[in-house]
């Protein structure tokens, strides 16, 4: 299904179903944007995440990774400078497919038109060699508590572990974009096995950082 979607953009966040994540929205294109959505009543997003060479271009339409995780809004609050609080819900994976020529004057913010990516969900129980694999790697990073992690479908826990990993940002999208939930969770599964016989390097040093007065 196709789908003409705004996108709130960063560099380092990769939203995928199930995950809850707060945003702050302060830049005023933002806060437009939120204020055409309440207004339109409409509560689905996109949080794209920004390929690498994004700072020169990001005031205007920096690239974006094809393969993005859609949000629904939760919750939402404007505080008295009229910036606003919102909880994402990530609910599915889109194929961004082009990006109409916008005026900025008339419409700051970005928009994309979208395919919905039919991901088949696995339980645990058809898929238990992996899934106690993931929750297992789950349970060593958090020190042995993952309880969230039991009963969850494999889409859901490939996730979790994969956007843990110490890995670059194009590494974890790559995994990311793989729809297939058997697939991404044995090759993230590879990645664990890697990194606990040492053959994974530490990350690349990050750059700058996302500057605080972009959103």
């Amino acid at each position: 299904m196709s789908q003409l979607l705004p996108v709130f953009p960063l560099p380092n966040l990769i939203l995928y179903p199930g995950s809850l994540v707060p945003l702050h929205f302060f830049e005023p294109r933002y806060r437009k944007m939120l204020e055409d959505m309440l207004a339109e009543n409409q509560s689905e997003l996109i949080a794209g995440t920004l390929l690498p060479g994004w700072e020169e271009e990001y005031f205007e339409s920096p690239e974006l990774f094809p393969v993005a995780g859609v949000g629904k809004i939760q919750q939402v609050s404007k505080d008295e400078a009229g910036n606003f609080n919102l909880v994402l819900c990530g609910t599915h994976r889109v194929q961004i497919v082009s990006e109409p020529e916008r005026k900025e004057d008339e419409m700051p913010y970005r928009k994309v038109l979208t395919e919905s990516l039919q991901e088949e969900e696995v339980s645990s129980a058809s898929a238990p060699q992996e899934a106690d694999a993931l929750v297992m790697a789950l349970q060593a990073l958090s020190g042995g508590a993952a309880s969230h992690a039991i009963g969850k479908t494999l889409n859901y826990l490939a996730d979790v572990l994969l956007v843990q990993l110490p890995l670059s940002m194009q590494e974890k999208l790559e995994l990311f974009g793989l729809i297939d939930a058997r697939e991404r969770a044995q090759a993230v599964l590879r990645v664990w096995a890697d990194l606990q016989r040492g053959k994974i390097p530490p990350p690349a040093t990050p750059g700058p950082g996302f500057h605080p007065d972009r959103n």
